[in-house]
């Protein structure tokens, strides 16, 4: 690990000594590339662009920018891609990929855009608005200005989003685009096919998505060894093995979208969607090993789900300075599930729930001559109804809501550019006699200072709240095997977070590092509980439930490296950090620390794209357990003939079983060692076909997007 972390220092270093160098060599060719940073990320903006640049020259308030492909601004780290990044990728996911942004897994097979899994989610925004999936696959490439990846997410991005990806395009007002964008793996069965339309017609357009995704996974297998300490203070040992797993699902998603609008005034959009989702069959044939004796056990489980979803959007500009936008989406959501336990001890369940929910949003934006204010507010309203039936018999009903006012302002004093917000927040929740108001004072800071010439230096402050997943809510008991018993805990109130973070970066037109130091401080946060009991028949359980602990540290330096090697022929980008997690419960205290580190090179040789990327997997530890993803990498070729894009992806090469994941529970009461080997996704080929076709395309001003659904139905699952 030493020798890895030492390694990307001295390749960070050695790239800023290689590029100074060549900028010295081109002093007199290339221009240093000069920016006007009056653009606020941190709320909604509705900028009215006609910029028709080329990709070498980007005109931004007439100042000619040369060739810079990445700027560290106040807020976000911005990239613009090359004609060559765009031309050769089919959607925004392939785009995203190529950039190779820092802490961001991109998976173009599986149209999956994350980061590491206690960091936060990752949001994906078009023009500043939440983008769904089907957004990401009918986006016109040739009309992306550039790309804002804001790892410190401001005051009105939601709940424990941890990054947001901003793609911002110029506004086709004429002409029509179709294309198909059709995933299949050679491998195993597996599918994502995408199709779309899209039409302009003067202040009008109209636009259809359709999306079916199909996996049939039959080399999964998950293998455990536990032990457990019971109250005789003897150990009970058993190894649970998979001999058999089969896991289906289907995917659809239908989008019809309608908008209209005048450039420069106003912006109508209404957006009706519909996902159905399926998994048919999830059956697991399980062998229980206690003292060389062998148990063989069935587990089955079945899940549906289908999901409206309308949101309507109107934005208003008053005069030059002034904006007003409003926004209101509703969900429905209907979703069973059934689960099956065989063996001596049999025990089976199924549950219907039923969600609703709104979500709704005014801001107001002010660009005035020394700064730009910002407002709004935000309002969420959630009924959630779960009914389970079986040996687990309960009714949970839960109701909550959140109201969030929030105040903004941004500007420069002389050379520090300043971000300062401010938000209060009141969730209501409420479940059976449990229920509570949570009120929270969000502060949001930002400074930026830049210092010898290409330096620049940046602090960010910022507290949020994250509240409980619906699912660790149900007041319920739902068993897993014969000694362990998952519980819900209804009295789980949000955990409070603080934020800090300090980056240095440096820039040159052709490449680009920065050095982010961060701290995390996770207060009286919800963390993972585990109860021994014994119940009146005398057998032991072990409760595995959450509480509202201590808190929760993590501290981080991480490292990344973009550098355009060739511009247009050749990129290469790593990024690698040193992780520091600090665990303190009611009861027990865990300290972790790891090295997580990935890199991504992309050649562009004519028609033809090749790309390579690795990654050692993402290592942490969240309450009393420590998970290492294994190292993964993959290998892609495309090759672009005239409308069509044909590509094969090659993932995880010579590598029949892949043990996708471990992980060590190290309770007082249980041990576990834990591991899921996924034999499909090793040597995993998947061959891709894109065409896009587009006719009589003109673009304006920008347009909007939005995912502000929500499919979380709360239901609690076996394991």
């Amino acid at each position: 690990m030493k020798k890895t972390l030492l390694f990307l220092i001295l390749l960070m270093f050695s790239c800023v000594s290689i590029a100074q160098s060549y900028k010295e060599a081109k002093n007199d060719s290339v221009k240093t590339k000069c920016v006007d940073e009056d653009n606020d990320i941190s709320y909604h903006k509705n900028v009215h662009d006609n910029d028709n640049a080329v990709s070498d020259s980007l005109t931004l308030n007439e100042v000619v920018v040369k060739s810079s492909r990445a700027v560290n601004t106040n807020g976000a780290l911005r990239i613009f891609p090359t004609d060559k990044q765009k031309e050769s990728s089919s959607t925004a996911y392939g785009l995203l990929s190529k950039l190779a942004l820092p802490l961001i897994s991109v998976d173009e097979v599986a149209h999956t855009i994350s980061a590491p899994s206690n960091m936060g989610t990752v949001q994906v925004r078009i023009n500043d608005v939440e983008a769904t999936k089907s957004d990401l696959a009918s986006i016109d490439l040739s009309a992306v200005k550039y790309v804002d990846f804001i790892r410190n997410p401001g005051v009105r991005y939601g709940q424990n989003v941890g990054f947001v990806i901003n793609i911002i395009v110029k506004k086709a007002v004429s002409g029509y685009a179709v294309g198909a964008d059709l995933s299949h793996t050679l491998s195993f069965p597996n599918s994502s096919d995408n199709l779309f339309a899209k039409f302009n017609f003067g202040k009008n357009e109209i636009s259809l998505s359709y999306w079916l995704d199909f996996s049939d996974k039959r080399k999964l297998r998950y293998e455990e060894t536990d032990q457990y300490l019971m109250p005789d203070n003897s150990f009970y040992y058993i190894t649970r093995r998979d001999k058999e797993r089969r896991l289906k699902n289907i995917w659809h998603n239908l989008q019809l979208k309608y908008s209209f609008s005048e450039t420069g005034r106003y912006v109508f959009q209404a957006t009706l969607g519909t996902d159905l989702s399926n998994c048919p069959i999830d059956y697991t044939l399980r062998e229980n090993i206690v003292n060389q004796d062998c148990d063989t056990v069935m587990i089955n489980s079945s899940e549906k789900s289908f999901s409206p979803v309308l949101d309507l959007y109107y934005n208003l500009n008053i005069g030059k300075n002034q904006s007003v936008t409003l926004n209101a989406t509703g969900t429905y959501s209907d979703a069973s599930y059934s689960w099956s336990y065989g063996g001596n001890s049999p025990y089976s369940y199924t549950s219907d729930g039923d969600s609703w929910s709104l979500f709704a949003e005014g801001i107001y934006e002010n660009r005035m001559r020394l700064f730009t204010f910002s407002s709004g507010l935000q309002y969420s309203l959630k009924y959630n109804s779960n009914k389970y039936l079986g040996d687990a018999e309960a009714i949970n009903t839960i109701h909550n809501s959140l109201v969030y006012a929030f105040a903004q302002i941004k500007g420069n004093l002389a050379a520090l550019e300043y971000t300062l917000g401010t938000g209060v927040s009141c969730m209501y929740y409420r479940q059976a006699s449990d229920s509570y108001k949570y009120w929270l004072w969000r502060p949001e800071l930002s400074l930026a200072y830049p210092f010898w010439d290409k330096f620049k230096l940046k602090y960010y402050l910022r507290m949020y709240q994250n509240p409980p997943r619906l699912e660790y809510l149900g007041d319920i008991d739902i068993r897993n095997n014969e000694l362990e018993v998952s519980r819900g805990n209804s009295a789980l109130f949000p955990t409070r977070v603080l934020d800090n973070s300090l980056t240095i970066s440096y820039q040159l037109p052709t490449f680009y590092a920065e050095i982010e130091t961060s701290y995390r401080n996770n207060y009286h946060c919800y963390m993972s509980q585990i109860n021994r009991e014994t119940d009146e028949n005398g057998n032991t359980n072990f409760i595995f439930t959450r509480e509202n602990q201590r808190r929760i540290l993590m501290f981080y330096v991480n490292a990344y490296t973009r550098y355009d090697i060739i511009p247009d022929k050749l990129t290469f980008a790593a990024t690698g950090g040193f992780f520091r997690f600090f665990n303190y419960g009611n009861t027990y205290k865990h300290h972790y620390s790891s090295f997580n580190g990935a890199f991504r090179a992309t050649a562009y040789l004519g028609k033809f794209t090749i790309s390579a990327d690795a990654s050692n997997g993402w290592s942490f530890l969240e309450g009393e357990t420590r998970v290492a993803n294994t190292y993964t990498y993959s290998l892609a070729a495309s090759y672009k003939y005239k409308d069509f894009i044909l590509s094969l992806i090659w993932q995880n090469g010579f590598q029949n079983d892949l043990v996708y994941n471990k992980a060590y529970l190290v309770n007082r009461y249980v041990g576990k060692i834990q591991k899921l080997i996924d034999g499909d996704m090793g040597n995993m080929l998947t061959f891709k076909i894109s065409w896009h076709l587009s006719k009589g395309r003109k673009y304006e001003d920008l347009k909007h997007t939005v995912n502000n659904k929500d499919n979380d139905t709360g239901i609690i699952k076996g394991n």
